[in-house]
């Protein structure tokens, strides 16, 4: 039974590097079972394809809007811990507003849906403290 040698290196069908295996994905419908792209551009083309469907926008448009905000968020105006800003967006006209940190966009979207409700509260604790102070 004559052995087969195993393949240790690959070259990624789109950065044309060869790279150690590890560095790819497993894929039962190839014929070695080996991705034909590396984990890293793998993971830009996924990227640009989530930012083109979700957003019609594309990863260089992404970069000019994270440069423009200086790599900041938006609101708090924070470098991101993991380098992950979300694109903030109206949700009704698909309109790009910018790009937000993961506590900003969560406190945006509970705004949009809460914000009649946090705008009575606080409303409501103005006149209960001028009350008290009576």
């Amino acid at each position: 039974m004559e052995m087969v040698p195993k393949i240790l290196i690959r070259v990624c069908y789109r950065c044309k590097q060869p790279k150690d295996v590890s560095l790819f994905s497993k894929k039962r419908r190839s014929a070695d079972g080996i991705n034909q792209y590396c984990k890293p551009c793998m993971y830009e083309m996924s990227r640009a394809w989530n930012l083109r469907k979700q957003f019609n926008m594309t990863l260089e448009q992404y970069d000019k809007l994270l440069q423009s905000q200086e790599g900041r968020c938006a609101i708090c105006r924070r470098l991101p811990a993991k380098n992950n800003l979300s694109v903030d967006h109206d949700h009704d006209t698909g309109a790009v507003r910018g790009l937000l940190c993961p506590p900003c966009n969560r406190s945006v979207e509970w705004m949009i849906y809460n914000g009649d409700i946090a705008k009575e509260y606080l409303d409501g604790s103005k006149l209960q403290s001028k009350s008290a102070d009576l």
